[in-house]
């Protein structure tokens, strides 16, 4: 009987040895891919060409589907996420370039496994520029520089200046994510909604998109 308690007590012991290391190298792996610094969603303006994104895994038969992204300037994909700006989303074809402002979130937030060879999702708010000229975009309407924002649409999704905002009433598990989120008025003087880490990650898992 002794014999096998000190047998269980040497196998949980080997166990948590085991559990400590994987835990220690996934800390170090961390680190040196953060440089010791915390990943965190950031504000940026980035340049490149609008893309369909490449797949991670390219060893068997690949899908037809296009993930639009952003391939930058210095070779880096972003899988692009418009649905944060407060006006209709620019008409940009693949192979045009672009630059755009928003916020970044690094793949290693993001919960899911990533398909696609990305280093995160752009989610553009403002500052559209197409082909080195502005690019015409359709305003909802016209905001104020200043005053309140509504929370509008069949579902609730759309954030405006405007009390008596409508759409259809199709609706996407996207849609859920803005329940939490917060429609103010943006750095750029439109009403939109405040991009968060949270909100894109919620974005991101609903399904809404193919990153």
């Amino acid at each position: 009987m002794k014999t096998q308690k000190m047998l269980i007590g040497a196998v949980v012991v080997v166990a948590v040895l085991v559990v400590l290391f994987y835990a220690f190298n996934a800390y170090i792996r961390n680190e040196e891919l953060n440089g010791g610094a915390p990943v965190e969603a950031y504000r940026a303006t980035l340049s490149g060409t609008q893309v369909c994104l490449p797949h991670k895994d390219t060893s068997g038969p690949q899908t037809l589907e296009c993930a639009t992204g952003l391939k930058t300037d210095a070779g880096e994909y972003y899988a692009l996420d418009f649905s944060l700006m407060s006006q209709i989303p620019p008409d940009i074809s693949n192979g045009e370039r672009f630059t755009a402002s928003g916020t970044v979130t690094p793949v290693e937030m993001l919960s899911a496994e990533q398909r696609y060879d990305i280093y995160g999702i752009f989610s553009v708010t403002d500052s559209v520029v197409v082909d080195s000229e502005p690019q015409i975009l359709l305003p909802i309407d016209e905001p104020p520089a200043q005053g309140k924002c509504y929370i509008g649409g069949c579902s609730s999704q759309l954030c405006t200046d405007r009390p008596d905002m409508v759409s259809t009433c199709e609706y996407t598990e996207a849609y859920a994510c803005y329940q939490t989120a917060t429609c103010e008025r943006q750095g750029s003087g439109q009403c939109g909604w405040t991009p968060t880490p949270a909100l894109s990650a919620c974005l991101d898992a609903s399904g809404n998109s193919p990153y």
